[in-house]
């Protein structure tokens, strides 16, 4: 069997593999004090991406864009990822929001393209996949995703969300 080592305040402890599982660990106030800074950071990027980025709509309305499909048939489009569906959150100044973004419609339906590029991306959260549509993507000359599936663009889009967290040299906040 392997051994795991684990950090304590008296050094690195072996622990044998099958043992005991692991307890939670205490969160000390600076790590707590990190983990509430990023969750906040994060809800300001979702309050951003929405503001920014036009409106939600609810499911009827989308049930009706569809050409009066059920609601049975639009939950089965969103398990396909051929939907985008933000589930609900509590943001500051607009309250619990969840719907679909707009931007993801035409006059006469879904953007072309947009269920291959949901699911050629590595993450399953749909509001991540929402802030990769709406913002611009080096791996796109800048362009934003949802512009480039508006004119058709479909495989640069597709490639591009593929790649979606791998780290691209270029795009490190960090100054060296």
């Amino acid at each position: 069997m392997g051994q795991t080592f684990l950090r304590s305040e008296s050094g690195f402890q072996g622990i044998a593999a099958g043992s005991e599982p692991l307890r939670p660990m205490a969160v000390d106030g600076t790590l707590r004090q990190t983990l509430e800074q990023l969750r906040r950071q994060g809800l300001a990027w979702m309050r951003h991406d929405l503001v920014a980025n036009g409106d939600l709509i609810g499911a009827g309305s989308v049930c009706r864009l569809l050409g009066g499909i059920s609601r049975e048939e639009l939950d089965e489009r969103i398990e396909r990822q051929e939907l985008l569906a933000l589930p609900p959150v509590e943001l500051e100044s607009l309250g619990r929001v969840e719907g679909f973004p707009r931007v993801q419609f035409t006059e006469t339906g879904v953007l072309p393209g947009l269920a291959q590029v949901l699911a050629a991306m590595p993450d399953e959260d749909p509001w991540v996949k929402f802030n990769y549509l709406v913002n611009p993507d080096v791996r796109l000359a800048g362009r934003r995703p949802i512009d480039l599936l508006g004119q058709g663009e479909i495989e640069a889009v597709v490639a591009a969300a593929r790649r979606v967290g791998e780290f691209e040299p270029d795009e490190s906040p960090f100054l060296f």
